[in-house]
């Protein structure tokens, strides 16, 4: 009963350890260094638990057998050499969680660190023989000797070392996690203490599982620091670490990746079959990059397609460049395997010698692919830091508030022409952003932060009504014009607020819904929602018409246009410029006839040439858009356009 009594907080502590390692296997906390070390940690607590179990019912009751004398020395042993490695890997962890493992590196840091559990284990060797640092005699059992003293402050020493650790990374951490942190020491000192005054309650170990279990809830965080299906560090996690680098100003590099067609592959190949396509991708990649001994990589995933590695390396980034190369070249392509093409581009920043601003990094690895040839594949930041689009990307959030509450926005209409009837007979209206410091804003620029930052309700409705007002001051049919095209996005037909919006617009200027027709591109048709096509349909009501736009861009799936009533498909110009070869005639002609028989009107845009021009009259194609008739033109010179003879 005795005994019982004295392991009751062992026994309690052992379930809370396999908690703690079921979470870590169920929330695939098995990856890196940071969450290997964590279950280290824990499973020599839980073994330093069990054989302290095992210690109580071989040392009692007296007087001990040969066999438990035996026994005793064994498991006493043990237990004190796996509770001071624990206290050691501990130690190690908390470099690692706090991003300052640099401080460790020089080999005199690291004889420095193992040194006390070095003369523990020797002490504890000797102690076999000299019974100086503990003994288990038959009749007293187990006592401590002198020199146990020695492991005492062996582990005082991880325990002070810790704690300064604890302190002079404490701006590392938010108050939550540095608390869960250091209740390490704080639980186990106050623990040891109880069990020096009181030695038949052995409460070390539970205390150790509440701190470790804090640990688990409040700084590994894996709802918050993985990327729950990958079991990869999270967008969270990389930029946290990277900002307690730049605290520490520890010279890294950074390779950030952009799957470019990141939506389309996820909607062709299903999450389940995309996720694996990634977390294979990344793993190539990385051991192709980090083949260099001393190189240390860790990789982040950020949905729905940009993954970042941070590279820990006493090399030049030069050096990284031909590994980068042939792991892009390897990277992009058809895979036979999935039935689909990749496209990948990456970025290589050093830091702090390109950027030392958090927010410029994170913001360049987003928008990276916009700076360089739409071709390209590698960048380097040093050859994009400094350039017009550099500063433009690094301030569009001002830039797009300018727009919205100034008057830098344009709107430029481009002709849509019929062949049949061989006149204009609509045009897309095009939103241009012209800043007064930065003069004019690629659309491919401002249109995705406006989406990214959450204004582009704003900016849509501010274009919305700048063409409203276009339709109202002119007489559509005089131009011989019968509709205008607006473009929509994700936001806006997420919006609750838009039909109203639309409404309210169309009182305020008078328009007949029929002389508006929204546009929707096929990546935006494939985020729609149910609560999206209630909005969509309330349009319908009213009596506005939809077109599909960037056709065959995505995996296209035809049933899915009998979801929306679509009156117009937009070919897209990647299509058209196929029409060189034969395949692409074809793809492109059969495509036209299929829509004409699902009762849709063809668009084809990215018309450049006059052989572009006679092949799609040739097919029966109904419209055409692009710069053979003319680019997109201020209302001034669309009007004149239209107005020419």
């Amino acid at each position: 009963m005795n005994t019982l009594r004295n392991i009751f907080f062992d026994l309690c502590a052992i379930p809370v350890y396999l908690i703690i390692l079921w979470t870590c296997c169920a929330r695939k906390l098995t990856r890196g260094r940071i969450n290997r070390a964590f279950l280290l940690i824990t499973l020599l607590s839980l073994a330093c638990t069990v054989l302290d179990i095992a210690m109580e019912y071989t040392v009692n009751p007296l007087p001990l057998s040969r066999a438990a004398v035996a026994g005793g020395m064994v498991i006493s042993s043990l237990y004190l050499v796996l509770r001071h490695g624990t206290l050691l890997t501990y130690f190690i962890w908390l470099f690692h969680m706090t991003r300052t493992e640099y401080r460790i590196r020089p080999l005199f840091c690291r004889v420095l660190i193992v040194l006390p559990y070095a003369v523990s284990i020797l002490l504890l060797a000797q102690n076999l023989f000299t019974m100086n640092v503990f003994s288990v005699s038959a009749a007293d059992g187990y006592r401590r000797e002198r020199l146990m003293t020695v492991l005492y402050v062996n582990a005082a020493l991880y325990g002070v070392a810790g704690l300064a650790c604890c302190v002079s990374c404490r701006r590392f951490l938010s108050f939550h996690k540095w608390f869960s942190v250091i209740s390490v020491y704080l639980l186990t000192f106050l623990a040891v203490t109880v069990q020096l005054v009181f030695p038949h309650l052995l409460v070390e170990m539970f205390s150790t599982s509440v701190a470790l279990l804090m640990i688990l809830l409040h700084v590994m965080r894996p709802e918050e620091r993985m990327d729950p299906t990958l079991g990869v560090r999270s967008w969270k996690a990389y930029q946290e670490d990277l900002a307690n680098l730049l605290r520490i100003r520890q010279p890294v590099q950074i390779l950030a990746g952009q799957l470019v067609n990141a939506d389309e592959l996820r909607g062709y190949l299903g999450d389940e079959r995309y996720d694996a396509l990634v977390l294979r991708g990344m793993e190539s990649f990385r051991s192709q990059v980090s083949r260099r001994p001393g190189t240390r990589m860790d990789i982040y995933f950020e949905r729905p397609g940009n993954v970042y590695f941070i590279l820990e390396n006493e090399g030049p980034a030069d050096s990284l460049q031909s590994e980068m190369e042939k792991a892009v070249r390897k990277s992009n392509g058809f895979s036979p395997r999935e039935g689909i093409r990749t496209m990948l581009k990456m970025c290589l920043i050093r830091v702090p010698e390109d950027l030392k601003d958090l927010k410029e990094i994170l913001g360049l690895g987003h928008r990276f692919p916009l700076l360089g040839r739409q071709e390209q594949q590698l960048f380097l930041a040093r050859d994009l830091v400094g350039g017009q689009d550099y500063r433009i990307l690094s301030h569009i959030d001002e830039i797009l508030e300018r727009a919205i509450h100034g008057d830098s926005l344009e709107i430029h209409y481009q002709p849509i022409r019929d062949l049949k009837e061989n006149r204009f007979r609509s045009a897309e209206a095009l939103a241009r952003l012209r800043d007064p410091e930065y003069g004019l804003i690629p659309p491919v620029f401002f249109i995705p932060a406006a989406e990214k930052s959450g204004l582009i309700i704003a900016l849509g409705e501010k274009i919305l009504e700048a063409v409203f007002r276009f339709i109202h001051e002119h007489d559509l049919k005089a131009l011989g014009l019968e509709y205008i095209d607006i473009n929509l996005s994700v936001a806006q037909c997420l919006d609750s607020h838009f039909p109203g919006t639309v409404r309210r617009l169309q009182q305020q200027y008078q328009v007949d819904p029929s002389q508006v027709c929204f546009e929707i591109t096929e990546t935006t048709f494939d985020h729609i929602t149910a609560a999206a096509h209630e909005r969509l349909r309330a349009l319908r009501i009213l009596g506005y018409t939809f077109a599909l736009d960037d056709y065959g861009v995505g995996y296209s799936n035809i049933q899915r246009l009998s979801r929306i009533h679509f009156r117009l498909i937009k070919i897209d110009k990647s299509m058209v410029d196929e029409l060189s070869t034969e395949s692409g005639r074809l793809i492109l002609r059969n495509t036209i006839h299929m829509m004409h028989d699902l009762q849709k009107q063809v668009v084809a845009e990215g018309v450049e040439t006059e052989e572009a021009l006679r092949a799609l009259a040739d097919m029966s194609a109904d419209l055409i858009q692009g710069f053979r008739f003319s680019k997109p033109l201020p209302e001034a010179q669309f009007l004149s356009l239209l107005r020419r003879p």
